[in-house]
């Protein structure tokens, strides 16, 4: 009789698992989001970001990540001209947001909430373009040219996309070559 008992609660432990209908998450949709920009930094002032949009999604999507290439072309390197910073913002930032976010002193402090708002908006950095010498000219590119890998994992709503931005952390501008950045990649993006 004892065998039995068990057996019967072994088959009631298991007909419990299976009674929990587990969630699985729908990868199928896929999107592979192209992103081809070139960005006029001219004669970009010191401490001072320009930036490009992608295209918006039409419906709500996840981008989990992107993979792209960055570039500078036509860069004069100068005297207290750059290092040159690159990365990606979510569309609902403005310039002055974004250059708020690189520029932020952040406190310490548990009790400031205006730096943990600043420190908490979707922004990310991909690189620095260093340049080697003062006098150099010409293109350079971040990680040899091969493609870097930026996890997102922010959710975009109709009508929303990615902003690229290159930031001049120098104290002078840009000298009037009129450099390009360029980059060139996708998006990993999951409809909702």
């Amino acid at each position: 009789m004892s065998t039995v008992l068990i057996l019967l609660i072994v088959l009631t432990i298991g007909m419990a698992r299976k009674a929990r209908p587990r969630r699985r998450r729908r990868m199928g949709r896929y999107i592979r989001g192209n992103i081809d920009l070139d960005l006029s930094l001219g004669t970009l002032a010191s401490k001072t970001a320009v930036l490009d949009a992608t295209e918006v999604v039409t419906e709500k999507a996840l981008v989990s990540s992107i993979v792209a290439t960055y570039s500078l072309s036509n860069m004069t390197a100068a005297a207290d001209v750059g290092p040159i910073e690159v990365g990606v913002a979510h569309s609902d930032y403005s310039l002055a947001e974004i250059e708020g976010y690189l520029e932020r002193t952040v406190s310490w402090s548990e009790g400031d909430l205006i730096s943990k708002e600043i420190s908490s908006r979707k922004v990310r950095r991909v690189g620095v373009f260093d340049f080697p010498s003062p006098s150099g000219s010409g293109s350079y590119s971040l990680n040899d040219g091969k493609a870097i890998k930026t996890k997102l994992n922010w959710i975009l709503t109709t009508g929303q996309g990615l902003n690229f931005w290159y930031y001049n952390q120098g104290t002078q501008a840009l000298a009037t070559t009129d450099p390009n950045g360029n980059i060139v990649g996708h998006a990993n993006i999951w409809p909702r």
